[in-house]
C-alpha cells in the first residue's frame, strides 16, 4: 500500500491498519497450513517479523513455526464483529443479485451500469449509502446510489429484488431489449401469482387449522414476501412499458406472442405425454394424474386466451 509524498494522519492510520490485517492473516494462515506443508510454511514464517527476531546477515529470522500455538477460536475472538459480518453478508447479497442481473442481460464487463438501490428502512439506507463505493466495485457498477422507500427510481429501470426490503434499479435504455425484459418479468410475475394462488388455496382449506403453528407462520411469511415481490415486479413492468417506443411496443408484443406459442407447445406436449401414460381402463386411471392433466389443460386454455388477446392488440 503506497502512500503519497505527504500522507495525512488518516492515510497513515489506514496503511497501518491494512498492514496489521495482512500480518495477522499471514501469521494465522501459515500456522493453519503448517501440518500440511511444513517446509514451505516454515520458510515463509521465518520471513515474518515476530517477537523473537534475530538478525543473521541480510536475513531476518524468527522462532520456528513448529513451537508456536496452533490457531484456536479464543485467539481471534477479539476480532469478531457480528455487526460487520451482517453488513458484509448484506453487501454480498446485493452484489450477487446485481451480477446475476448483468449475466442475464448478457452485458460485457466494460458495460458498467449505474445502480439505484431502494431500501425500505432507514438503517438499510444508511448501510447502502455508507458502502456505495464498495458496492460499485463488488458489482462492477459505474455508480451506486441509495434511495429511500419514498424515492422514485429513474424511468426505464429494470428491477431486481434482493429481498422484501431491498430492490435494485438498473437503467437499461439503449443497452438491452426492453421489450424482451418485460416478457421475462411478466413470466416471473405469472409464476409468483400461481404460487400465491396455490398457497392461498391451501390456507383456505378446511383442515388448515390443524397445520402446526410454525408451518402456518412460515406460510404467512412466504405469502407476505411473495406479495411484496409481485408488487415490485408489477411496478417495474409498468415503469418499463411507460418508456417503450412504438417500435419497441410492436417487438414486445411479438416477443410475448412467441413466448406464449412456445409455452402452449410445451403444455400440449406435456398433456399428450401424461395421457399416453394413463391405463386404458378408465376405472384404473389415477385421480392425481387426471388432476394434473386437468390443471395443464386449464393452463393451456389460459395461454391460448392470452395469445388471442395479443393478436387483437398487434
Amino acid at each position: 500500500m503506497r502512500l503519497p509524498e505527504n500522507p495525512s494522519a488518516a492515510e497513515q492510520a489506514s496503511r497501518a491498519a491494512a498492514l496489521s490485517v495482512l500480518y495477522t492473516c499471514l501469521d494465522m494462515g501459515l500456522r493453519l497450513l503448517h501440518p500440511l506443508m511444513p517446509f514451505i510454511t516454515e520458510e515463509l514464517y521465518h520471513r515474518l517479523p515476530g517477537a523473537d527476531v534475530k538478525g543473521e546477515g541480510d536475513r531476518t529470522t524468527c522462532g520456528s513455526i513448529m513451537v508456536t500455538a496452533y490457531p484456536a477460536p479464543a485467539m481471534t475472538s477479539r476480532f469478531q464483529r457480528p455487526e460487520l459480518d451482517a453488513t458484509m453478508t448484506l453487501l454480498q447479497s446485493i452484489a450477487h443479485t446485481a451480477r446475476s442481473t448483468r449475466a442475464s442481460l448478457g452485458l460485457t464487463p466494460k458495460q458498467r451500469l449505474s445502480m439505484f438501490i431502494r431500501c425500505e428502512t432507514d438503517e438499510l439506507f444508511q448501510t447502502v449509502k455508507n458502502n456505495a463505493k464498495d458496492l460499485s466495485v463488488m458489482a462492477n457498477a459505474h455508480e451506486t446510489t441509495a434511495l429511500r422507500s419514498s424515492d422514485a427510481p429513474p424511468a426505464g429501470c429494470m428491477s431486481s429484488v434482493v429481498s422484501p426490503q431491498i430492490e435494485i434499479f438498473t437503467p437499461l435504455q439503449g443497452l438491452v431489449d426492453v421489450g424482451g425484459e418485460i416478457v421475462k418479468m411478466e413470466k416471473a410475475a405469472h409464476a409468483l401469482k400461481q404460487r400465491l394462488a396455490k398457497l392461498q388455496e391451501q390456507m383456505d382449506g378446511p383442515s388448515y387449522a390443524k397445520v402446526p403453528a410454525n408451518t402456518r407462520a412460515k406460510n404467512d411469511e412466504q405469502k407476505a414476501n411473495d406479495s411484496e415481490e409481485l408488487r415490485k415486479l408489477t411496478a417495474s413492468i409498468a415503469n418499463f412499458k411507460s418508456v417503450l417506443t412504438p417500435e419497441q411496443t410492436a417487438k414486445y408484443l411479438s416477443d410475448k406472442a412467441d413466448s406464449f406459442r412456445v409455452e402452449a407447445g410445451k403444455l400440449q406436449a406435456s398433456i399428450e405425454k401424461m395421457r399416453a401414460a394413463l391405463p386404458a381402463d378408465v376405472e384404473k386411471q389415477p385421480k392425481k394424474s387426471l388432476q394434473k392433466i386437468a390443471e395443464a389443460e386449464q393452463e393451456l386454455q389460459d395461454v391460448q386466451r392470452q395469445l388471442e388477446q395479443l393478436s387483437t392488440q398487434a
